[in-house]
């Protein structure tokens, strides 16, 4: 794939614009039920901006987003969690972009165990740049690429079933994973951007 091709679209991806209106789809997963439906926000405050610590919870005080501010910018882990406890993702920010590894579980019926890992994805700047794994519900890997300025240099997927899944346009598939994701990572974002720190 062209550098170019594949960085378009992730920018489309990244500004795919998902409005406020929309956020009902993905809050129940997140928020989960409350005795009034609301969420709290606490957050560390210096000099009229976000500095320090940010937390969103639910109306019984538990975790729903964890993460950190540096001069109004989302800076380090920002921790999601369902109405249960378990993480759903963790994304990470330095400066206010991506950055770091994108980690996120299945988060559906576990049958009583931990969830397992869904995506681990390394990002630089706001562009996948490294490892892009993921994996199904049953454990079973699902892909597994390589991706180094904006350019896949080696790359596999699997059947459930842990059969190799033949890929016509390896291109193909993993733009279409990407843009899915980017536009859950932009919904989460959104989310945040609903219960903004009050400074």
């Amino acid at each position: 794939m062209k550098p170019k091709k594949f960085i378009d679209v992730m920018r489309r991806a990244l500004r795919h614009s998902i409005t406020l209106a929309l956020l009902p789809a993905i809050m129940p997963s997140l928020a989960g039920a409350s005795a009034d439906g609301a969420l709290r926000v606490s957050a560390a405050c210096e000099g009229g901006v976000a500095s320090g610590a940010y937390r969103v919870e639910s109306a019984q005080g538990n975790p729903r987003i964890e993460g950190a501010y540096a001069n109004g910018l989302r800076d380090g882990d920002f921790v999601f969690y369902t109405a249960d406890g378990a993480k759903m993702i963790v994304l990470p920010y330095t400066k206010g972009l991506l950055h770091g590894t994108i980690k996120a579980w299945h988060v559906g019926d576990s049958g009583g165990g931990d969830p397992g890992l869904k995506l681990v994805s390394d990002i630089r700047a706001g562009f996948i740049q490294g490892r892009h794994r993921t994996w199904y519900e049953n454990g079973q890997q699902r892909s597994d690429f390589v991706i180094e300025d904006g350019e896949i240099t080696a790359g596999k997927a699997w059947n459930p079933d842990g059969t190799v899944l033949e890929i016509k346009d390896s291109s193909q598939f993993l733009n279409t994973e990407i843009e899915n994701d980017f536009s859950y990572y932009h919904r989460l974002e959104q989310v945040m951007d609903a219960y903004p720190p009050d400074c």
